[in-house]
């Protein structure tokens, strides 16, 4: 578990009540910053929604994903995308065109990732069901 609380007073560092740790001058102490709530890890999710559910999983470097619908349906068509948020620099739309399947990624170590599907299930030519919020995060 990470540290949570930091009082630093006359060049003593206190993490969590625990003891005190002196520094000397210029000494350095590198204090590890945590993830918010905001940005977890969250590399395997299931979005349900009233007509099914999307699975989203990472595996090595793909995004692997599920569409399971509660209706009859022929078939899904929507795209995937991809994003580094380290860099900044998005993969693109990559074109789904059925409920099940794998995503491939460039993947770099220690870099921060973001993915979501947007798309429907058909019927023939019907709609019948479309995605709803979805996004994963992870650090690959």
């Amino acid at each position: 578990m990470l540290p949570q609380e930091y009082i630093i007073d006359n060049s003593q560092l206190k993490i969590n009540g625990l003891e005190n740790i002196k520094l000397s001058q210029n000494e350095t102490i590198k204090i590890p910053l945590i993830f918010t709530d905001e940005y977890q890890n969250t590399s395997r999710q299931i979005f349900p929604g009233p007509a099914g559910y999307i699975e989203l999983t990472v595996s090595g470097s793909y995004v692997d994903y599920k569409i399971s619908v509660n209706v009859p349906t022929t078939h899904f068509i929507g795209t995937m995308t991809i994003a580094n948020l380290s860099s900044g620099l998005g993969s693109g739309y990559t074109p789904l065109n059925s409920f099940k399947g794998s995503v491939y990624y460039n993947k770099f170590m220690g870099h921060n990732y973001g993915a979501s599907i947007d798309g429907a299930a058909y019927f023939g030519s019907r709609k019948f069901a479309l995605t709803g919020p979805n996004y994963i995060k992870w650090k690959a």
